[in-house]
């Protein structure tokens, strides 16, 4: 007939979904009496219809999700809530609690005629950690924001691109926020910015997603900066966290400088295009013997320039950490009398391990030429841990390197990390990141 009629329960049953409706209004008589987390969540959007969100507890001994898809209804203006529970087991604590949403049923659909769940625009996550407590139900509360307040339409000329980023980092991380923009390469024109935390758009512990359009066919760049990385939480409260290019939220631990990824994707009609960005941090921590240090991930480095009393001045890097090796480029001298100096660290260098430390020494006989500018390039790396990556998932990956690039000369002026010419930087996907760094400590002999 054409009328338009407003959903019942037969409209949301035929959607496969009148169990969580109803599940949003049970009675606490008809609640499980064993070990639940009771899950309120609060949705604040300006979309209009009937949010329907996914609510996983994700078993940590197994790593499979257990999800409850469930409807909310309207608490007020730009406020949506439910509620779900979900059995837990005291021995498995804590819980992780997850939240996507799905997108929204209209209110209206045509008679005799099943609604269709409308995605909103970008990824709408929350996460929480909850304690599971044998005989008691413990109650969380979860929140989730849209990015908008319309849904979006997707004509047949409009693509997608998904950026899954990982932020690791020498610690476990409360949080991480990236700002992460799409434009044209060739025109510099911005198609959609926006600033992102785990905690919002992810697990709440560095890995985080974000989708958005690309609505011309050809080309795009994605550029992913790292805005900072946290212990705690930053609170969807804070303005700070949700403004594009805007001051870093409180709490920021103190890294060596924070990267920046560009990666170029295609962006095609009706396609959804998925890229990868993975990021360590380089974490500063408290000087190492009086020096200043870095921390790789998989360990704690210093480096330095050395000028002996005796024999030629020396790059040294000093690690400590588990089951790890320091991986060193060959060093490069271009000097004023015109020729250039090739040192190989494995020949010329010298490595001990002790107590803990690895540390390696090359000198680098340079005397006698006048000026000479020294490069140099190592970092520290787990073989077995998986931080930040083995060698070979290494590839592809933007992590910490120490980079020595100084003019050096008579009289000889030591280095420590952090002054000029001796400091971090990141290497990026695809460039003379890992491939340079050829030269590793347990094959000297």
């Amino acid at each position: 007939m054409g009328q338009r009629l407003a959903v019942t329960l037969a409209t949301l049953a035929a959607a496969g979904l009148l169990a969580a409706a109803c599940a949003d209004e049970a009675t606490t008589a008809a609640e499980p009496v064993e070990p639940a987390i009771v899950v309120q969540i609060l949705l604040h959007s300006d979309i209009p219809g009937i949010p329907i969100a996914d609510v996983s507890r994700f078993d940590r001994e197994t790593g499979i999700p257990e999800a409850v898809r469930v409807s909310l209804v309207a608490a007020g203006a730009g406020l949506y809530s439910g509620r779900v529970v979900l059995p837990c087991q005291p021995d498995r604590t804590p819980a992780f609690i997850d939240a996507n949403l799905v997108g929204f049923l209209p209110t209206e659909v045509p008679a005799g005629t099943t609604p269709e769940i409308q995605a909103a625009f970008g990824v709408t996550k929350g996460s929480i950690e909850a304690v599971c407590l044998a005989g008691e139900r413990t109650t969380v509360q979860l929140e989730m924001w849209t990015e908008g307040d319309v849904l979006p339409t997707r004509p047949s000329d409009v693509g997608f691109v998904e950026v899954e980023i990982a932020v690791a980092a020498g610690e476990p991380l409360g949080d991480a926020v990236v700002d992460v923009e799409l434009r044209d390469p060739a025109t510099g024109e911005v198609e959609w910015r926006q600033r992102v935390s785990s905690s919002q758009f992810g697990d709440g512990a560095g890995r985080a997603s974000v989708v958005g359009p690309c609505t011309v066919k050809g080309p795009k760049a994605v550029r992913v900066e790292l805005v900072g990385v946290f212990a705690d939480r930053v609170e969807p409260s804070d303005p700070r966290a949700g403004e594009w290019g805007g001051p870093v939220p409180a709490g920021a631990l103190e890294t060596w400088g924070l990267p920046a990824v560009e990666q170029g994707i295609p962006c095609q009609p009706s396609v959804d295009v998925i890229t990868q960005v993975d990021v360590v941090a380089a974490l500063r921590p408290a000087d190492v013997g009086g020096q200043p240090a870095v921390d790789t991930g998989a360990g704690t480095c210093t480096a330095a320039w050395r000028c002996p009393a005796e024999g030629a001045p020396a790059f040294e890097v000093a690690c400590r950490g588990d089951d790890a090796i320091i991986l060193m480029s060959p060093i490069f001298a271009g000097c004023e009398d015109g020729q250039a100096h090739d040192v190989s660290p494995v020949d010329a260098g010298e490595v001990t391990v002790a107590d803990g430390e690895t540390r390696w020494v090359v000198p680098v006989d340079i005397t006698g030429v006048g000026i000479c500018e020294v490069h140099a390039r190592a970092t520290f790396v787990s073989l077995s841990s998986g931080m930040p990556w083995d060698l070979s998932a290494a590839l592809g990956v933007v992590f910490p390197i120490i980079e020595l690039e100084s003019a050096v000369g008579v009289p000889c002026a030591p280095l420590s990390l952090g002054d000029d010419g001796l400091g971090v930087v990141y290497a990026e996907p695809e460039t003379n990141g890992v491939g340079t760094l050829s030269s590793r400590s347990d094959a000297v002999e």
